[in-house]
């Protein structure tokens, strides 16, 4: 079977010559052709009668999508990539070492005005430091990715965003000025309880995050791409509880730290998470429509605040 392999914007590739083989096969043999197309800057699609091109996915075969003799087969190069668990693990990497740093060196950006953390700076240092530890064990023995790469420019984006805000919130966190909401000694904070208050809240939400990604990783077997309706504990409620678990975490550590930047970066990761999470509700809303034998998605379930959004 003759493959015609074109650019999305029409241009000559190349024509593959394969019979019946995987999407992911004929990936290799379009890298025989030219080495730098390794499979994963390969995205590769047909057109359809409407005119929509489709995506091909790695593991389904050639005849599944209807490819017959003479197709046409469009490739976008997604340019060099870089592994999921390679990305999370350096953008991770940067606040677990940063903030620490700050706090055991102050002397390093404090020069003289240096001394000895507080109390309640210590325990909102170990708790940022539990969040990004957690995460970067889940990275490894948790996540299950749909997708193994991703375009390396988003490593960049990601450990700027990650790394800057660690530098920040960790500078005015490690202070020798700061004053915490449960105030030490002369001038202290005026809010004793909302240390405590957010220390607890910070504490639930970490747990209950965590319950929530075990549960997503056994929907998915090793090694596949299986959807299923995750059920039971808050994902009765919302279709993204581990967004709103991290999104409450991080409310409880500003209630209990009280920084600026930490504030904002809880505002900007809420907004993305929010953008995420209606995506993940749409698309489940699409495939789990009833039909076909498909199991039908909760119509009643939120996306991520229970009985309201």
């Amino acid at each position: 079977m003759r493959l015609v392999i074109r650019s999305p914007s029409d241009s000559f590739v190349c024509e593959i010559e394969s019979s019946q083989i995987t999407v992911y096969q004929l990936k290799e043999k379009i890298r025989e052709k030219n080495p730098r197309w390794t499979p994963a800057r390969q995205r590769l699609s047909v057109q359809q009668q409407d005119s929509k091109r489709i995506i091909l996915e790695d593991n389904q075969t050639l005849q599944s999508y209807d490819i017959k003799d003479n197709s046409v087969i469009y490739m976008k190069d997604l340019g060099l990539q870089v592994s999921w668990k390679l990305v999370f693990f350096l953008e991770y990497l940067g606040p677990l070492v940063i903030v620490p740093l700050l706090s055991l060196q102050p002397s390093l950006i404090y020069s003289s005005r240096s001394k000895a953390l507080g109390t309640e700076q210590k325990i909102a240092v170990a708790a940022w430091v539990f969040h990004y530890a957690k995460r970067e064990l889940e990275t490894f023995f948790v996540h299950r990715f749909s997708h193994s790469t991703m375009p390396w420019k988003n490593l960049v984006k990601n450990c700027s965003y990650y790394w800057g805000f660690a530098f920040w919130i960790g500078y005015f966190l490690c202070h020798p000025l700061y004053t915490p909401p449960h105030g030490e000694g002369e001038g202290g904070g005026r809010w004793p309880w909302f240390f405590y208050l957010g220390l607890g809240i910070f504490v639930l939400a970490e747990l209950a995050n965590g319950i929530t990604h075990w549960m997503l990783r056994q929907l998915r077997p090793p090694g596949s791409k299986v959807r299923k309706i995750p059920r039971g504990f808050l994902f009765d409620y919302v279709t993204c509880p581990n967004y709103t678990c991290e999104i409450v975490a991080w409310l409880g550590f500003n209630v209990m730290s009280q920084t600026l930047l930490g504030w904002l970066f809880m505002l900007v990761g809420a907004i993305q998470m929010t953008l995420w999470a209606r995506k993940k509700h749409r698309q489940y809303l699409s495939e789990f429509d009833g039909k076909d034998q498909k199991p039908l998605y909760p119509r009643n379930r939120k996306i991520l605040v229970p009985f309201i959004y």
